[in-house]
């Protein structure tokens, strides 16, 4: 992108009917521009041009006599302070935030947020984007059907996984039926389904309840409801890249159970109960925000940090051994993602952040206590677990493992496995030691076993 702009601005000759980028410096109300040429141009001072509507001071144009085309604002500005030209350079990695290069190679910034012109695949921000708040069908207005067929999506569908036969029938006293996504960086956002209140799955919070920014998923996607009788429906709004129940398309409308899931565009949601304590963990989980405790990728616990999260009796030596005699033992399960480097090297640094920070979220759900999570390293979750001896913590660590082994997984990953260590933390042993010799049987296990075993 930079290499384009060198070009064609050092290319550009003076003349009327010759192409001149420009940056605008400020629109009149009169209906004209006074704008700047940058290169190869014999006008250096301030020029009146007619303007077309949109333009706006600091954007940058290409003239040709009198008409223009303007640089979308995401894409490039000019900035008038340092008199450089900025390009859009993708996300940080840390912050999420956008970022744009100047000329010179350490040039880069952060912004707070793209412009609003930037295009609805570049919206996706996963986690910072704050679930809807409900409401009702009539405050959506009229949702615009999409009249063009199903076609074939850019992205792999995720492949359907079983249906789940935990799911109990007739529902528990206390539950309720939500739909719950599965699959991407909205894993864990769910929606309740009541009688009054359909639910419609979009990327458009004008048009939808359950906002899933996705460039493959409409503004008004799938709709679904709850009928008197307690019977769920699903039909498809007329979207481009379709609905299915269980892999199968949706044509008109159709019934759906607790159990099935339903794939809007590439992403996946199951139609389930969910007792007010599992939404309420739920909510817990996907309303974590960035701090000084929690990580910014995976919103894990700091490790210098778990002590606030421990019963109140481990707490006075956890950092430096120690401990109330009456305490319960405390063990640490340790889980590495095998093959995260690979992902990294093979498919880039976004893929295997977003393997990691979806498998980070699963684990908080699967765990007792999902503010206890803590991250390690990249791809190493550590799970504290009160209690039991070491055939309990094994088997509490196998657990984990098969939960999120089962989950689906987005293209190009197609399963994941995991290496686990188990270690109780000795009374007159220090935080410190007790992880790094955690870690350090994980490692030796790993080296001489291979993986996908549970060492200690």
């Amino acid at each position: 992108m930079q290499r384009l702009f060198r070009v064609q601005l050092a290319s550009t000759q003076a003349g009327p009917q010759q192409p001149a980028w420009c940056w605008v410096q400020e629109v009149e109300s009169s209906g004209s521009a006074l704008v700047r040429p940058l290169v190869g141009t014999a006008h250096p001072s301030l020029v009146r041009r007619p303007t077309t509507e949109g333009l706006s001071a600091g954007q940058l144009v290409l003239w040709r006599g009198d008409h223009s085309t303007p640089v979308p604002r995401w894409l490039a500005t000019w900035d008038a302070r340092s008199r450089a030209l900025r390009v859009f350079a993708g996300r940080s990695p840390a912050s999420g935030r956008p970022r744009y290069r100047g000329w010179q190679p350490d040039d880069l910034t952060e912004r707070n947020q793209l412009p609003s012109d930037a295009p609805a695949f570049l919206l996706d921000l996963g986690w910072d984007t704050p679930a809807p708040q409900p409401r009702l069908t009539d405050d959506l207005g009229p949702p615009v059907a999409n009249p063009r067929a199903t076609q074939h999506m850019a992205a792999e569908r995720v492949a359907v996984p079983r249906r789940a036969s935990s799911t109990p029938t007739p529902a528990p006293a206390d539950a309720r039926l939500i739909l719950r996504v599965l699959t991407g960086r909205y894993v864990l956002r769910h929606a309740p389904l009541e009688r009054r209140q359909p639910v419609v799955i979009g990327r458009n919070a004008q048009f939808a309840t359950l906002v899933l920014h996705h460039h493959q998923i409409s503004r008004a996607h799938t709709k679904v409801r709850l009928d008197a009788g307690g019977r769920v429906w699903v039909s498809d709004m007329g979207s481009t890249n379709g609905t299915q129940v269980n892999g199968v398309v949706v044509e008109g409308e159709v019934t759906c159970h607790p159990g099935d899931v339903i794939g809007v565009g590439p992403l996946l949601l199951r139609l389930e109960y969910a007792s007010p304590a599992e939404e309420e963990r739920l909510t817990r989980i996907t309303n974590l925000e960035p701090g000084a405790d929690r990580d910014p990728l995976t919103r894990l616990l700091l490790p210098k940090h778990l002590a606030e999260h421990l019963p109140e009796s481990l707490r006075p030596g956890f950092r430096d051994g120690g401990s109330d005699p009456d305490a319960p033992p405390l063990w640490g399960l340790l889980l590495y993602i095998d093959r995260l480097a690979a992902i990294h090297a093979q498919h880039g640094e976004q893929v295997a952040d977003g393997v990691f920070a979806v498998a980070s979220r699963l684990l908080q759900n699967a765990s007792a206590d999902p503010m206890a999570v803590v991250r390690v390293g990249y791809g190493e979750v550590l799970v504290p677990f009160v209690g039991g001896d070491e055939a309990d913590a094994r088997r509490e660590t196998q657990r984990l493992i098969d939960e999120i082994s089962d989950h689906p997984w987005e293209a190009p990953v197609r399963k994941l496995s995991f290496t686990a260590a188990v270690g109780q933390k000795l009374p007159d042993e220090g935080a410190s030691d007790w992880l790094a010799r955690i870690r350090r049987a994980l490692q030796q296990g790993r080296s001489k076993q291979g993986r996908g075993q549970i060492y200690q």
